[in-house]
């Protein structure tokens, strides 16, 4: 377990909860507004409350308010030379916007953490459940084969399974142990081999029957995701070459053009306006594309 970081987080946890004391009532109001919030922050393996964590992000996002309006009230109204009721309307605007996004983020904070968990357990789950089939196929029993994935060095997957082990070692019954783990986790590859681990166990079946089954399953599933990324590649890779080459050569020239016909001329900061929003455009693009990518270790 451990506490949340957040991204660009001024305080910590420590100091935050202190100074948000003054807002416990308004982060418990708030903390009823986001349900969802208290099993994703389970999910992502942090130890904080729902209104702790909600408290830890609105102390933050006003402190980032703060120091937007401290920052851009001097520019406005002393370099920019604004009037004092202009300089103040837009130190005020861009703070609670920043703020308002801040807290927006933090409060998805954890479901983003959840969802990279679950994307770091899909990587090495196969590896993991090849190795622990092979162990329990030597004779090795269910629990020292866990014991050993997670000694093993496969990533969240021998993460997740140091926990698993601890559980069983304090006493709990190795099937409530695998279920906990089953509704902790994000990822739907873990959750349906737990699931049919737990279900043999009970039904008293051969657990190797059931996890050869549900690697040759995940495997099929993953090729399937790669198949279906690379026929999805070619159409991305077209508009990544219609934003990369054919708008930013093609739209410039014809901009260039329309103006003279217009008989408006078409200003420098304009046409880099327009070149910084292709590259954006490009950008957002890549990242689309990067995130489409099945997280699979091949």
């Amino acid at each position: 377990m451990k506490h949340a970081r957040l991204p660009m987080q001024i305080l910590s946890f420590k100091t935050a909860n202190k100074l948000g004391g003054i807002f416990k009532g308004l982060c418990l109001r708030i903390s009823k507004y986001v349900p969802g919030l208290k099993y994703d922050l389970i999910k992502a393996d942090y130890e904080l409350s729902r209104t702790e964590y909600v408290c830890y992000s609105l102390t933050n996002s006003i402190l980032i308010g703060m120091i937007a309006f401290t920052l851009l009230f001097p520019l406005s109204f002393g370099i920019a030379q604004r009037t004092l009721p202009a300089s103040l309307q837009i130190g005020l605007f861009a703070s609670l916007i920043l703020f308002s996004l801040f807290f927006i983020v933090y409060l998805k904070y954890p479901a983003i953490i959840a969802d990279k968990i679950s994307d770091e357990l899909d990587q090495d789950l196969v590896y993991g459940l090849k190795d622990l089939l092979l162990q329990i196929s030597s004779g090795i029993t269910l629990d020292q084969a866990i014991a050993n994935v997670a000694d093993s060095g496969y990533g969240q997957i021998s993460k997740e399974f140091e926990k698993l082990t601890k559980d069983v070692r304090s006493g709990a019954p190795m099937a409530d142990a695998l279920e906990k783990m089953a509704l902790k986790s994000n990822s739907r590859y873990l959750k349906r081999t737990v699931w049919q681990m737990i279900n043999s166990m009970k039904a008293g079946t051969n657990i190797k029957g059931a996890l050869k089954t549900v690697i040759d399953e995940l495997i099929t599933e993953q090729q399937n995701n790669i198949n279906k990324y690379a026929k999805e590649l070619n159409l991305w890779t077209l508009l990544y070459m219609v934003f990369a080459v054919a708008i930013p050569s093609i739209g410039g020239t014809l901009l260039i053009i329309l103006s003279s016909f217009a008989d408006a001329g078409l200003s420098k900061s304009s046409f880099i306006l327009f070149l910084v929003a292709g590259f954006l455009v490009q950008v957002a693009l890549i990242e689309f594309i990067k995130s489409r990518r099945p997280m699979i270790n091949i």
